[in-house]
């Protein structure tokens, strides 16, 4: 260990088993808060959904928001720590402002998702900068590519997801929407009848074929059972994009209520 100590302190210098060990530090900072966030991709929806800890009981609730509108159809919600958050929220509605001003129309979310995974890379190559200890998860529907959900890391990984967690139970998230996942594609190919269509859709792909209601619904129950609790809606953040609404909103607490009473009727 003593022999590591020296690369232990540097962001860019590797050390002899390959690793950059700020880069595993940072990956750290966002499980400390605490906070998972799961985001579901359906037909035509995206769904984010993330814990809310108030620290504080003098803290104001409804200051606190991990949800952030970069353009009126892109959002992004925020895992880790909220200071490093809000300057790459900044960084990203400055990418996305100089784009539309440059081209004359908004930001297609993979390349804004691409680009400030470009911005965090670089700062792992130049030590005059700390990596951000966040990540943060983009979600709009593409004209062309319907809906999209995107996941960029603090060491610049970009990449496109059907489902994803992150956060204080990343691990636990992934294995819990892998089974979900499965288990509702085996329901929709029943239902199907195993027709030839659904057979060259679910047999290419893990896509969820769920409408707005039900990607939802879908990743409030996989939040339930990561977190191995029923929670309140005044405990999560849930914000949504869809076809029929193109603007990232975040649902109301009477809204998440609605969901909740829903998924208990149906179990």
């Amino acid at each position: 260990m003593s022999r590591n100590m020296q690369y232990d302190r540097h962001i860019t210098i590797f050390s002899p088993e390959g690793k950059l060990y700020q880069m595993e530090y940072a990956f750290a900072a966002i499980r400390l808060p605490g906070d998972t966030t799961i985001g579901v991709r359906g037909k035509d929806t995206v769904c984010l959904i993330t814990t809310k800890k108030v620290q504080d009981k003098l803290v104001d609730a409804t200051s606190m928001s991990r949800m952030y509108r970069i353009t009126p159809s892109i959002g992004c919600c925020a895992t880790g720590r909220l200071p490093d958050a809000r300057a790459l929220i900044y960084k990203s509605r400055q990418i996305a402002a100089e784009f539309q001003f440059d081209n004359g129309f908004e930001i297609p979310v993979r390349h804004l998702a691409n680009e400030v995974a470009n911005y965090n890379q670089l700062f792992t190559q130049h030590a005059y900068k700390r990596v951000p200890g966040v990540s943060l998860l983009f979600c709009s529907v593409d004209d062309e590519l319907g809906p999209r959900l995107y996941m960029v890391d603090p060491a610049g990984a970009c990449y496109g997801y059907h489902a994803i967690s992150t956060g204080a139970k990343e691990q636990e998230g992934m294995s819990a929407l892998e089974k979900m996942i499965k288990e509702t594609r085996e329901k929709q190919q029943e239902k199907e009848k195993q027709s030839q269509e659904t057979d060259k859709k679910t047999a290419a792909s893990t896509r969820l074929d769920l409408d707005e209601k039900g990607t939802v619904e879908f990743a409030i129950e996989a939040l339930q059972k990561v977190l191995g609790v029923d929670f309140k809606s005044n405990q999560v953040e849930v914000a949504v994009v869809t076809k029929n609404n193109l603007r990232f909103s975040v649902l109301s607490e009477q809204k998440i209520d609605a969901y909740l009473t829903a998924i208990s009727e149906k179990d």
